[in-house]
């Protein structure tokens, strides 16, 4: 794969960089599903479901099987989402506020409001 795995969820930063606690998850074949996951990455634009994914930050750890095996053996385990998994972890709303990078908390708010960055 080219670029790697970039997670589809707007206000997310998180891409596949080998990072072992960071899974990214493939959208539901479902239609009914496909749908929630697509509405629950608030994006403006169009992206093509079949390729995108979503990474495992905006899931609880009770949206995932458990591997009892590997859990008794002190093995590493891959994560897998239980079937009825819908993401809703770290979600930018309308009504929520945007998320500040560091290097805006460094900027003064009136700065910033001028968007003088």
């Amino acid at each position: 794969m080219g670029g790697g795995k970039r997670c589809s969820v707007a206000s997310c930063k998180s891409q596949d960089e080998k990072n072992g606690d960071l899974s990214f998850f493939s959208f539901p074949k479902d239609s009914q599903r496909q749908s929630e996951w697509i509405n629950k990455c608030n994006r403006t634009d169009i992206f093509n479901p079949q390729f995108a994914r979503i990474c495992s930050l905006h899931f609880l750890p009770i949206h995932f099987e458990r591997n009892l095996k590997a859990e008794l053996l002190n093995l590493p385990c891959r994560k897998k989402l239980k079937p009825d998994a819908i993401p809703t972890q770290l979600l930018k709303t309308n009504d929520s506020p945007l998320e500040i990078t560091s290097r805006e908390e460094k900027v003064p708010a009136k700065r910033r409001k001028l968007g003088k960055l």
